[in-house]
């Protein structure tokens, strides 16, 4: 919509019996074989591989191979730890894990079986004990079951009246280490590390204090990292608030040598209270929907990036992304990429969202163009998504958020299952946006006497299930159907973003092209209607290639690279990174550099009483997580990535990994033509 006054605070600072049957038959029986080329116990001179397997698994290991390197015989077990990540959109069970010959490896602690939502990830320890010489090889398999793949380019419904498919996959993962006598010249010392425990199960909020063990160095200090939860210098860990089961990990790096580390798995199960709930609606703000249950799903909103990505990039996307992170309108100002977490009643929080859960309990309220009703401001340009005329249950006292430019709220009517979204651009006027106390004087809060809120200067309503989501006048700059791109509180907690973000830049390209003059930006697919702020007439650096309104900018990470950067970063950060990688985000706003915007606020929250989550939240997080905080609430650099030791290396250093331009792109708009559902005809390019 307008540009964003964000730069004066970085100044101041997720069943039916046909699947329960098919999953009893699975459970008959199944045969693991262990792939290896060498027989059991017998040393090899050359190194087996494991056949890889063929079916659709989307589980993903790393490393790729387990390579234990050359052991002394009769010295203590070698082990190792292989991370095992669901990258794929749907839960994914570990149903069992063998490791073969038996009689040189082994698996270490492993009780499974266990389930991994999409993004999560679990510890395996495996242990090589060679009995003589020479060199092994083996093979770690484990089977999964999860969803079978949609024949179609939308994704399966879960939850109506045709289930997907289940699956039984398996995944082979090559194992190899060497044996040497006990005469020969001993190994270099290398730095170990332990944790304990190694697992265990919290409830939301509880507490527990680790400890590790450092060997091979004198210096036995470690530097604790939780993924999601917080942990003290000393070890002592708080888990998150979680709405559902969740998966967290708490790792203890050597101070000594910073690539030498060891994990500890925490299940986290939800109780009651802030961010806690029972996993079924109707929800509220202390019982809140998974997070995996994301508005419409099956719109291009709610896919993933296709795998080849890469093969369809924007002329100029590195260059405008790169410099998206970089540009800054006018003069004075220092461009870097942030994210605002405004305090409560902040007068800074111009992008924040309030999220207000609707129920069959509440009044019904209405905008209209009949008398005795307030406007709902401009109609959708997509005909079915106005909001005017329409009665939907809120909550009394529903309030927009508090920034003094830009102020949005959104509701979600679980009843008739729809999204309102609405905006005021009217500067410091928050309580006249208020909904008022209903019933009241004039109107019953019936359905067929709804009650009246203030006039909006935008408003949509839209089914929240909906597959075309685009093109719709919403009161931001996108023209996105409610809701679509924002970023919950227990999102970041939770440390999984399953959807595209909303992405604000300093301003957006002119319609006439890079370095033009015209005050009309220049707008791509899924953006149709207009774009926000152009660059043409504004001064600044950087301002030359922009991006334009509605361009998908994405990270390029791949899961084994994002797995090493996850010790070295916040995990605000991390969950941002992967949610790039994974979704990417559209460029929809303006007013600061390239940065999440419309994250949900904490205006909902007071209403109901609760202390803002994610500021307790980050405040709990490590000094050290690159965070100003002030009395307006936290600026987050989320460009800055390298946090604690030494950059993570992989391919020898080449990949650079802990720097965001180099790994940031623009996809063409053919892509999100495809994510669409569109064909090639119409512009879609997979």
């Amino acid at each position: 919509m307008k540009s964003s006054p964000e730069n004066r605070l970085a100044r101041n600072f997720s069943s039916r019996f046909a699947f329960l049957t098919t999953l009893l038959t699975f459970a008959l029986a199944f045969l693991l074989t262990a792939c290896s080329g060498v027989n059991a116990g017998t040393p090899s001179s050359q190194t087996g591989a494991a056949t890889p397997s063929t079916a659709k698994a989307t589980l993903s290991s790393a490393p790729t191979t387990i390579n234990f390197g050359t052991v002394q015989l009769n010295s203590k077990a070698a082990t190792s730890v292989v991370n095992l990540t669901n990258v794929g959109t749907f839960a994914e069970t570990i149903e069992s894990a063998a490791i073969a010959p038996t009689s040189i490896f082994s698996i270490e602690g492993w009780s499974g079986p266990v389930t991994l939502k999409p993004g999560q990830t679990v510890q395996l320890r495996t242990v090589f004990a060679p009995k003589s010489t020479g060199s092994y090889s083996g093979a770690l398999t484990l089977v999964t079951l999860g969803v079978a793949p949609a024949e179609s380019a939308e994704p399966a419904v879960i939850d109506g009246p045709n289930l997907p498919s289940p699956r039984m996959s398996q995944v082979n993962i090559t194992v190899v280490g060497a044996a040497s006598a006990e005469n020969d010249a001993p190994p270099i010392a290398t730095v170990g590390v332990s944790v304990s425990p190694i697992s265990v199960a919290l409830q939301s909020g509880q507490s527990k204090q680790y400890t590790s063990a450092v060997t091979g160095t004198s210096n036995t200090a470690v530097t604790w990292v939780a993924a999601l939860g917080s942990i003290s210098t000393s070890g002592f860990y708080t888990a998150p608030l979680v709405t559902s089961r969740t998966l967290d990990t708490v790792s203890a790096i050597s101070v000594a040598d910073s690539m030498k580390y060891a994990n500890s798995a925490i299940t986290i199960n939800p109780t009651g209270g802030s961010g806690g709930g029972t996993g079924s609606g109707p929800y509220s703000i202390l019982n809140q929907e998974d997070i995996t249950n994301v508005p419409s799903p099956n719109s291009l909103f709610g896919k993933q990036l296709p795998v080849d990505v890469m093969s369809h990039l924007a002329v100029n996307g590195e260059i405008e992304a790169q410099e998206s992170m970089l540009a800054c309108i006018g003069s004075g100002c220092s461009p870097f990429s942030q994210i605002v977490i405004a305090a409560p009643n902040s007068t800074q929080d111009n992008n924040g969202v309030p999220f207000f859960y609707g129920q069959a309990s509440d009044p019904f309220y209405m905008c209209g163009n009949q008398s005795g009703y307030n406007s709902c401001g401009n109609t959708p340009t997509v005909s079915g998504y106005s909001p005017t005329n329409v009665p939907f249950h809120a909550p009394s006292g529903a309030q927009p958020s508090s920034g003094d430019s830009d102020q949005f709220t959104q509701i979600w009517d679980q009843e008739s299952n729809n999204m309102i979204y609405l905006y005021w651009g009217t500067s410091g006027n928050r309580p006249a946006h208020t909904f008022p106390a209903c019933p009241n004087s004039s109107h019953t809060g019936t359905l067929g006497d709804p009650c009246s809120f203030p006039a909006a200067d935008y408003g949509t309503m839209n089914d929240r299930d909906e597959t075309r989501a685009y093109g719709i006048l919403s009161g931001d700059s996108l023209n996105v159907a409610a809701g679509l791109g924002h970023v919950r509180v227990q999102e970041f907690i939770q440390g999984q973003i399953n959807h595209p973000i909303y992405l604000n830049t300093a301003c957006q390209q002119p319609s006439d092209g890079d370095g033009g003059s015209s005050t009309v930006p220049a707008i791509v697919f899924p953006n149709t209607i207009y774009g926000a702020q152009s660059c043409g007439g504004q001064t600044g650096a950087n301002l030359d290639h922009a991006p334009p309104g509605g361009a998908l900018i994405f990270l390029d990470y791949t899961d084994a690279q994002l797995a090493l950067l996850q010790p070295y970063v916040p995990a605000w950060q991390y969950v941002l990174l992967q949610g790039m990688s994974h979704f990417g985000g559209y460029v929809g706003d303006t007013g600061n550099p390239l940065h999440p915007s419309r994250i949900e606020d904490a205006t909902a929250y007071n209403a109901a009483g609760i202390s803002d989550p994610l500021l307790s939240w980050l405040n709990g997080q490590p000094n050290d997580v690159g965070t100003t905080c002030g009395s307006q609430g936290c600026n987050l650099n989320w460009q800055n990535m390298k946090w604690r030791g030494s950059c993570p290396t992989a391919n020898g250093g080449a990949d650079n990994l802990c720097s965001l331009s180099s790994h940031i792109h623009i996809a063409d708009q053919c892509v999100a033509k495809g994510l669409a559902g569109m064909t090639a005809a119409e512009g879609a390019c997979f």
